[in-house]
């Protein structure tokens, strides 16, 4: 897929120089929030007293290893998974009551995936003179990641950083992101013997992986977060 990191970046710099309808701060809040894509760092920007705009840059990484405890007759695998969330958002927030509720729309360029590694911890012993190493059977590496590289994403939230009488704020916001059905990667080696496995013309497993996560097309957003206005 391909990933468009610096599409928005534009956006983000050009909110910091637009027009502020009749306020007494400065209608610049820069944020900081944690939750379902991980830690953002943002800013905001009053445009008037119902509309901001507001960007910021997602990102989370977290990585496990281990190695399974085989069943009787089964083999122990050696395994690493890594969570690699980077976005980039770029928001408009309404406040139809010209208070705390907010209703959000944009759009976030979206490069999260899950990626993961397994390889046999042992010799596969199937005769004393039929031994297969673990290099020789090989590595599976497995992405999964988003159809697509532009999500939108719709919520509501609670909590306007950029108030009039504002300078330290908390705000929390609901919402999900669209990014389609999951395409899921499958490799190895080609000299493995495990390679057919991920071979589309032998085994399509991928295509077997997407069909059985297909549904999962919408991903929600839970934030919590702290804001200062200058």
């Amino acid at each position: 897929m391909k990933k468009p990191l610096y599409f928005l970046l534009p956006a983000l710099f050009i909110m910091l120089f637009l027009p502020v309808e009749n306020f007494s701060q400065s209608g610049t809040a820069v944020t900081f929030r944690i939750g379902t894509l991980g830690a953002e760092i943002g800013v905001v920007r009053s445009l008037n007293s119902q509309f901001n705009v507001r960007g910021g840059i997602n990102f989370l990484g977290y990585t496990h290893d281990g190695e399974t405890d085989p069943g009787e007759g089964e083999y122990a695998l050696n395994y690493e998974a890594d969570l690699n969330f980077f976005s980039i958002a770029a928001l408009v927030d309404y406040m139809p009551f010209e208070n705390w509720f907010r209703l959000s729309a944009g759009l976030l360029i979206n490069t999260n995936d899950v990626t993961g590694t397994g390889m046999i911890a042992d010799n596969v012993v199937l005769s004393e003179r039929t031994v297969y190493t673990p290099e020789q059977i090989g590595k599976l590496e497995l992405t999964i990641e988003p159809s697509s590289a532009v999500s939108p994403y719709i919520g509501i939230g609670y909590g306007n950083p950029v108030a009039s009488d504002k300078k330290l704020g908390f705000f929390f916001d609901l919402g999900v992101i669209y990014q389609g059905s999951p395409d899921v990667i499958l490799k190895a080696d080609k000299n493995s013997m495990i390679y057919p496995t991920t071979d589309p013309n032998v085994h399509d497993n991928a295509k077997v992986m997407e069909d059985a996560i297909q549904d999962i097309k919408w991903y929600p957003v839970l934030t919590f977060g702290l804001s200062y206005q200058f």
